[in-house]
């Protein structure tokens, strides 16, 4: 199935659902309070549906590959901000186990797409 609109592709919806589970945790006083974390973990996890959305509306499989790298690359620092997240105490346990799994499936998710686009190298998306 070809994707007509960025809301069609399955990575575009977990990232979606990634920054659902974790701006609960940005409420968190403590957490607001240590400024530079929480300004990381918020940045990194808004990036991903970004460079999703900006990939998409590139013209070629090997442009859109390259920013589906770069949302991949938010995925694993986000994952990187979650543990220190749980290290600093903001956090259980439990929770950064819940949420990191959800941005390991998304970036396991892009590692594929991104495979199959590199196979694939369409020249002409639109």
């Amino acid at each position: 199935m070809r994707a007509e609109k960025l809301q069609d592709l399955l990575i575009y919806v977990k990232a979606l659902e990634g920054m659902d589970a974790v701006s609960p945790l940005l409420e968190r006083p403590k957490l607001i309070r240590d400024f530079d974390l929480h300004k990381q973990l918020s940045e990194s996890t808004g990036k991903i549906p970004g460079h999703i959305g900006e990939g998409f509306g590139q013209g070629t499989d090997r442009h859109f590959a390259h920013y589906l790298v770069i949302a991949r690359g938010s995925a694993l620092e986000t994952r990187g901000h979650l543990a220190t997240t749980r290290k600093r105490e903001y956090i259980s346990r439990d929770e950064e186990v819940a949420v990191s799994g959800l941005y390991q499936d998304l970036g396991d998710m892009l590692s594929g797409f991104i495979a199959y686009l590199r196979r694939s190298d369409q020249k002409d998306r639109w």
